[in-house]
């Protein structure tokens, strides 16, 4: 019983480590409504949080909707990226975006937040399609960036408790017989 029970532990370890070597470049995000300062504009603020590896001069492009976004505003970002804003344009219809493009080469261990402030004029998605590009700009993977996921307080107990039982029922079976 021991044995088994450690083979499904160096197997549990061996697939967390080959999901970690392979990760991908991955994008998520928290949403505020923020204060308005301007009557009639819906002051928002994605705070984004990119994570994986990149090579030298390969980034990264948010698209925003002409119909859905006005008046980007990208704060501060990591040192490793020149970033890049165009602004949305409703008279020509033509789509915003943000751009970051890595100076030099970062690992897979890499992890940044950068925010960007923004008003709506339309209704806001869940979902944020992205693109991953190469130093000859082209795209060499997209995704969809998510609002990042709010734990439950609930999950983590069934969790724990998940743990305790199984725990409980080890040193019961590990206990000499009467």
């Amino acid at each position: 019983m021991h044995h088994r029970w450690m083979r499904f532990a160096a197997a549990l370890l061996a697939c967390c480590a080959a999901g970690a070597v392979h990760a991908a470049t991955s994008l998520a995000y928290t949403r505020i409504d923020l204060p308005d300062t301007v009557a009639g504009n819906d002051a928002w603020r994605h705070t984004y949080t990119l994570e994986g590896a990149l090579d030298a001069f390969h980034g990264l492009t948010l698209i925003y909707d002409h119909t859905r976004f006005s008046d980007l505003d990208l704060g501060p970002v990591d040192a490793a990226f020149s970033p890049l804003v165009i602004q949305p344009d409703t008279a020509l219809a033509a789509n915003g975006l943000v751009e970051l493009t890595a100076l030099s080469a970062v690992p897979a261990t890499f992890s940044t937040q950068f925010v960007l402030d923004f008003v709506r004029i339309g209704p806001l998605a869940d979902q944020h399609p992205f693109a991953l590009f190469d130093d000859n700009f082209n795209v060499i993977g997209s995704g969809t960036a998510s609002l990042a996921p709010v734990p439950e307080p609930s999950v983590a107990a069934l969790i724990l408790s998940g743990v305790l039982l199984m725990a409980a029922w080890r040193r019961r079976s590990a206990a000499p017989p009467s």
